[in-house]
């Protein structure tokens, strides 16, 4: 069975986030006989209710909800198949529990579909990125991309959340399948990871899914202890807490151990963030001092906005960007000068 590319006069988008549950012949037969029942007694409740004794209302009103509950037990038991979109075709599976109440039954064929078949992803794995080709090896992605292809594109796994992708993007980055860059574009890369933690945000337009590539060791002596030969002489920056002294290397030379940075241990209880910040890297912001910020817990956090644009040539008062910019300051409260 394959299903059309077309809805309607339009494209169908997103198959992929689409989960269907299809009725068995007999199931949907004992449906319909519970809802015509219910329809039934409804019909003479409103008709005949006023014309009916005591006892005869009180009877009707037990049949009519013992058909609701019928008809609520019939419900679950009518879907026991679940079907996709895989390619071009539908895929089905037999669900293995049927639960008397439709919530029940839609949580039991969840567990099966996410635990058992694995239709559903809640992690994607670097073997599956590889397999779906999001693994780069000569140019690079842009990680929304990544994230579409899985909700729109039926030749790759489903998966429960976003977050799925961007867990199996951000493992394969620590692993080293991956490098992750940041930039407006893949010409203009300003910051790369690879074999290490990244914090990743959907909703950031300057992140690339690179090439991995292998850190290049760092010249900075406060970082790496390093050596210099210097008349016989080996001069060492003490890293690693060595204590100074002098020490005599084989052949005559001596080592000097320099003494480490000793750890100031100040407290920080308040921090100010000031500056100019270059119009290309606000996504930047929010992923360098935003979330971070509130991920600590403060006791205040407050947050502020200073624009200071000049045009390049006088709009009219009345132009759409300029009226858009008043209703936003108004809404949220800020002020906004204009000359």
């Amino acid at each position: 069975m394959e299903l059309s590319s077309k809805c309607g006069s339009k494209d169908r988008h997103y198959r992929n986030t689409l989960i269907f549950l299809l009725p068995s012949p007999r199931g949907l037969t004992r449906l319909r006989n519970a809802l015509r029942e219910v329809a039934a007694l409804e019909s003479v409740k409103r008709d005949y209710a006023s014309q009916l004794d005591e006892e005869q209302r009180v009877e009707l009103k037990q049949k009519l909800e013992k058909a609701r509950e019928s008809v609520g037990d019939a419900l679950g038991a009518a879907y026991t198949t679940a079907a996709r979109v895989e390619g071009q075709r539908v895929a089905v599976v037999t669900l293995s529990q049927i639960k008397p109440t439709l919530a029940d039954h839609l949580q039991a064929a969840w567990k099966q579909l996410v635990e058992e078949d694995e239709w559903i992803l809640r992690k994607v794995g670097t073997v599956t990125l590889q397999n779906v080709g999001l693994v780069p090896t000569d140019a690079g992605i842009r990680l929304k991309d990544c994230l579409e292809a899985f909700l729109r594109y039926t030749d790759k796994p489903m998966v429960a959340t976003k977050d799925a992708v961007l867990q199996g993007i951000a493992q394969a980055c620590k692993d080293g399948i991956v490098g992750i860059g940041r930039g407006v574009n893949l010409a203009k890369i300003q910051t790369k990871s690879c074999g290490q933690v990244v914090d990743l945000d959907p909703n950031e337009d300057g992140l690339w899914v690179i090439p991995p590539f292998s850190a290049q060791p760092t010249t900075d002596a406060t970082k790496v202890p390093t050596g210099q030969e210097a008349g016989g002489t080996l001069v060492h920056t003490g890293e690693h807490g060595l204590e100074p002294g002098v020490l005599t290397e084989e052949g005559g030379g001596t080592t000097t151990i320099g003494k480490p940075a000793e750890a100031t241990g100040r407290k920080v209880r308040h921090v100010t963030i000031k500056g100019d910040v270059p119009m290309e890297s606000w996504a930047d912001v929010f992923r360098c001092f935003v979330s971070p910020a509130a991920r600590l817990n403060p006791r205040r956090l407050r947050l502020g906005i200073d624009f200071d644009v000049e045009l390049s040539a006088a709009l009219n008062e009345d132009h759409p960007t300029l009226k858009a910019m008043r209703e936003a300051a108004r809404q949220f409260g800020l002020e906004l000068d204009e000359e």
